[in-house]
Parts: C-alpha cells; sequence; structure tokens
C-alpha cells in the first residue's frame, strides 16, 4: 500500500505550474489532506489514552484585577474558564508499560486509572517526571497491555505539519491540526504549535501526517493565560524526552534550571512605550545596579520592549547570571545599566 501523504504530495507537484487550480481540483486536494489526517488518526489511535486521576473538587480561580489586566480581559469572564476540570486527560503510550502526559494533568496525590481505546481500565502509578519538559510518566504494570506509539524520524521545524490527537471526556478520538511555529521556547525546553489546544487534549500525541510521534503536548504555566482553549500550543520534543526514558520510569525527577530574574514589578497605570517600574525587588539584580520605581524601560539586551509579557519572555531566554544592558528613561534622561541576571525567588528557595 503506498503511502497516503506521498501520493498527496505527488498529485501536487505533478499539476502544471501554470494552470490555476479549479474548484474541483480545490476539492480534490482536502479531500486527499482528509483522508491522510483520518489514517495517520486511526493508526494512532490504539495508542492514545484516557487519564483519570482522583482530585479534590477543582477550585475557581479567582481573577483578581491585576491577573484581568495581565489576560487582557475586558467585561464578564466567569473564573471557571481559568480553573482546572474535573474530568479526565489525555496521554500517549511511549515505551511498553509507560504513558507520558502533561506533568500538569498528574498534580495531587490521588489514585491514577488509564482507560485504552477499547475502554479497558489499567491502574496506573506516577514514576518520574521532567520539571523542564513538563512531562511526567505513567507506568501500567501489565507492559503488554497498552501498544506504544511508533516513532517519527522526522525533525521538528517551522511550517512542519502537526496534528494533535487526543481523548474527550466520553472517550471518543478529539483531533486537531496546525503547524510548528516556533523553535527553543521556554529556554530551549519547548516548541509552539498551533493545534488547538485545550484542558482535554493537553497531555495528547503531536503526530506528524503519517501518524507518528512527534512529540507531548504539554502545559507550560498552570495559570495560563490562554484560558479553556487558544491557537497557541507547547510541545516537549520526543528526542527531548528519549534520553531520560529509562531515569523517568526509574521514577527520577530531572529538575528545571533556575529561571532568571530582573527584580522589577510592573506600574500598571502606565500606557506608554516601554514598560515603567512600580517597584524595585531589594536585593535582586535591578536593586543592585540602581533602576529604581518610575523609571521607563525602553530595552533590553538590545530588543525594544513594547508590554510587560514581552520583557517577561526576553528574561526567560537568558540563563541565570547572563550579564546584559537595559535601557532606561528617567526623566528626560535614558541611561544605561549593565545587570546581571539573577534568579527568581521561587527557584531559589528549591536549592
Amino acid at each position: 500500500m503506498r503511502n497516503p501523504t506521498l501520493l498527496l504530495l505527488l498529485s501536487l507537484a505533478s499539476a502544471p505550474a501554470w494552470a490555476a487550480p479549479s474548484a474541483e481540483d480545490d476539492i480534490q486536494t482536502l479531500e486527499a489532506m482528509d483522508r491522510v489526517q483520518a489514517a495517520a488518526a486511526e493508526k494512532a489511535a490504539p495508542s492514545v489514552v484516557q487519564i483519570t486521576v482522583e482530585r479534590s473538587p477543582a477550585t475557581k480561580r479567582e481573577l483578581s484585577q491585576t491577573d484581568r489586566m495581565r489576560l487582557g480581559l475586558r467585561g464578564y469572564v466567569p473564573n471557571g474558564y481559568y480553573a482546572r476540570p474535573d474530568g479526565p486527560v489525555t496521554g500517549v503510550v511511549i515505551a511498553p508499560g509507560l504513558v507520558a502526559t502533561s506533568e500538569w494533568n498528574l498534580a495531587g496525590e490521588g489514585a491514577v486509572e488509564v482507560t485504552d481505546h477499547l475502554g479497558r481500565t489499567f491502574s496506573a502509578e506516577r514514576v518520574g517526571r521532567d520539571e523542564a519538559l513538563r512531562v511526567a510518566l505513567l507506568r501500567v504494570m501489565d507492559k503488554g497491555a497498552l501498544k506504544p506509539l511508533e516513532r517519527s524520524t522526522h525533525s521538528i521545524r517551522p511550517g512542519r505539519s502537526l496534528l494533535l490527537l487526543a481523548r474527550n471526556p466520553g472517550g471518543a478520538l478529539t483531533l486537531t491540526r496546525g503547524i510548528v511555529s516556533g523553535l527553543s521556547r521556554e529556554r530551549g525546553a519547548a516548541f509552539t504549535h498551533s493545534c488547538r489546544t485545550s484542558y482535554g487534549n493537553v497531555g495528547g500525541a503531536l503526530l506528524d501526517l503519517e501518524g507518528n510521534l512527534l512529540g507531548v503536548a504539554v502545559r507550560h504555566d498552570d495559570r495560563a493565560r490562554q484560558g479553556q482553549s487558544s491557537g497557541v500550543g507547547f510541545g516537549a520534543r520526543l528526542s527531548r524526552i528519549l534520553p531520560n526514558l529509562e531515569a523517568l520510569a526509574k521514577g527520577e525527577v530531572i529538575p528545571a534550571p533556575p529561571r532568571a530574574f530582573l527584580g522589577i514589578g510592573l506600574d500598571q497605570r502606565y500606557t506608554g512605550d516601554g514598560v515603567r517600574v512600580g517597584r524595585v525587588i531589594e536585593g535582586t539584580a535591578a536593586q543592585k545596579v540602581g533602576i529604581r520605581p518610575g523609571d521607563v524601560i525602553l530595552v533590553f539586551n538590545s530588543v525594544k520592549i513594547e508590554h510587560f509579557n514581552q520583557l517577561v519572555e526576553e528574561i526567560l531566554k537568558l540563563a541565570v547570571g547572563t550579564e546584559i544592558i537595559v535601557t532606561v528613561k528617567r526623566g528626560d534622561e535614558e541611561i544605561d545599566y549593565t545587570v546581571q541576571l539573577g534568579v527568581r525567588p521561587e527557584d531559589q528557595k528549591k536549592k
């Protein structure tokens, strides 16, 4: 049987370059793409499982005024929109007896069960997790019960098509399609993609068009800005998971490296260019070099700063101890500070 993806690409390549596509050509191309996606989903389905975690009832996320400003919310938004649902989540069988999912999916200490595509339910235990990749592993004692998903040999590069295969609360398959949109996110631990993500499909399998595993959909913030669903998702590359798979299966926790920290708070009343400093935290990099409340950060590490989230993203791209230049405006004067980034306080506590 010939590869449907190859047939689709050959048919597109063989069309005369000078011929404008007809409506019929468009329909045939879309139908071919539909067949490719359906075949990929059918192939991967036995390896995409539902995970049920025993938890205490979900608490609503109460949105403070700061939350609402950071999230860009206007008007009424129910607090439950940003709360973890009580229902099941998704995982992917990555090796015999081992299920990978988003670390966030397994938060807590309640009992865990895995349900396969045939409706069979197995008790599972949490084993290791990679805190940088935000991936956690479950072990099912019967190693032969679940079928591992075939691994993709394709590289992950911007523009590559992806399928996100998961299971809804009823156990049925869900499929969203997108592309790889960015590499080296979250300090190199993640890539971004445009498959629609939700609380239910995070933890699912990111597939190539042949139905093979490229990565695991992960959630990189338990206070996510995207709410229930968004056009920006994070993925952990399979190639980053596999080197530590044996250690994770033994229950090891691979810690995330400490995150860089500047040490300022946002002045939320400011609406001009750059970021105005509302406060400077004692003992941090900003305080040590003399940055003051009221200063407006215009440039950070040669990047023009337009808003606070951009500044945070630029900081998190860098390692602790990196020395950079920050340009601030103070009154009519612009001042360049050479800053050596420190460690976020919560990461300092983990040491």
